[in-house]
């Protein structure tokens, strides 16, 4: 009895050392897709639309995928090192980023006032944007951000509309982005945002697998995606 035990307790260590190793390799395959953008952008949503949706809904594409959206762009805050009584990007966003975007920043650069390079709508469309990707799965936040800018371009009452389109949370959301949860998304966002190298020159800025990818090429991320994945294609590669 002992020897049978034994040997069905190493077996089902094995298959748990297997199960782990399995789920390493596949996480490692992943291709990382990370991007950086701002509601009310024209071209984010041109490669939201395009580009980006085409790639989350093909089936398959997005099991091999680590994705992963800043929505804060070109805002910054407006510190008094930097700071110009309107938004200013050539000088106040650049001279932000350079000053905030180190190891230890100074205690100011990520609180006070918000200036955004679309104006105040843009600012609130980020911080629900913030809120969606804080508070849900990455695909639901992605569907949401889909159906917000390119659906109902990022106006704020679609909230509901496009919460229950996508499976998120609108009551969760709402008080999200009008409270201290959306405040505190947005200075994550901004300083994953200040501390990109090189820094970012516009928007949408994309990376796959850490490298930047050219805009020239940002409506063909579903075969770019598919190339960089090194597993069995998905099904709904070309």
């Amino acid at each position: 009895i002992n020897a049978e035990y034994m040997g069905r307790s190493h077996m089902l260590k094995a298959a748990v050392v297997l199960l782990a190793l399995c789920a390493l390799v596949s996480a490692q395959d992943k291709v990382s897709l990370v991007w950086y953008g701002e509601a009310y952008c024209p071209y984010c949503q041109e490669f939201l639309g395009g580009g980006l949706n085409k790639t989350i809904e093909a089936a398959g594409v997005w099991d091999i995928l680590d994705y992963k959206y800043y929505p804060w762009g070109n805002a910054y805050y407006n510190v008094s090192a930097c700071g110009r009584p309107t938004y200013d990007k050539a000088y106040s966003m650049v001279c932000w980023l350079t000053r905030c975007g180190v190891a230890s920043p100074p205690s100011d650069c990520f609180e006070g006032t918000i200036l955004c390079q679309h104006g105040t709508g843009e600012c609130i469309g980020n911080t629900i944007e913030a809120c969606a990707n804080a508070l849900s799965t990455p695909l639901v936040a992605a569907r949401f951000n889909y159906c917000f800018e390119i659906q109902n371009g990022a106006n704020p009452n679609s909230i509901r509309t496009c919460a229950l389109a996508s499976g998120a949370d609108v009551n969760a959301l709402t008080s999200c982005y009008t409270g201290p949860k959306g405040a505190a998304a947005n200075a994550a966002n901004a300083r994953a945002t200040a501390i990109l190298t090189p820094q970012h020159l516009g928007t949408p800025w994309v990376l796959l697998n850490g490298k930047q990818v050219d805009v020239s090429e940002l409506d063909d991320m579903l075969r770019l995606v598919c190339k960089a994945y090194t597993g069995p294609k998905p099904a709904g590669c070309p």
